[in-house]
């Protein structure tokens, strides 16, 4: 819902797809952000999580199929999802540094005089390519590419609150 403030989507437009949007922004923006502060063990992490989600999703929506191959083949994705539990908890685990890094970068948040100056600085100093990734970040929104949009926004969000 932020970031469709923020693109100034109108909320009561029944034909817009609010939850689809708001979950592929989100996921956009905390892949845009891990990126951004170059965690990649956490990305591993992520990764992993979407790989067993998308199995699990895949496995319960085959079932409901209700024939005989296709429940079979169903929970095999789910049981294949289940299985990367433990290399996802470990691939998760060994983050511990990643995990450390977002945390103190969300510090920033706690001291909003600061964060205000921050920004501003930011943007005076880098306004050409702010304005780049601001075109960019529209062109993705206008094209409902709300995951690429959140990604953009999430970069952009660390480099311009970023000291």
């Amino acid at each position: 819902m932020v970031a469709r403030s923020l693109a100034l989507v109108p909320i009561d437009n029944e034909d817009f797809p609010s939850i689809q949007m708001d979950a592929y922004v989100s996921a956009g923006m905390l892949w845009g952000i891990t990126e951004e502060l170059h965690l990649d063990k956490l990305e591993v992490c992520i990764n992993d999580m979407r790989s067993s989600k998308t199995y699990m999703v895949e496995g319960w929506d085959q079932m409901w199929r209700l024939n005989s191959e296709d429940i079979n083949n169903g929970m095999i994705k789910m049981l294949n999802a289940l299985d990367m539990v433990p290399n996802l908890q470990e691939d998760c685990m060994n983050a511990n540094e990643d995990w450390t890094t977002l945390d103190n970068w969300l510090d920033i948040f706690f001291h909003p005089f600061d964060l205000i100056g921050t920004a501003k600085r930011n943007l005076r100093n880098n306004v050409g390519p702010y304005t780049e990734a601001a075109e960019l970040a529209q062109e993705q929104l206008d094209a409902e590419e709300w995951f690429e949009f959140g990604r953009t926004f999430g970069a952009m969000t660390v480099s311009i609150l970023t000291p």
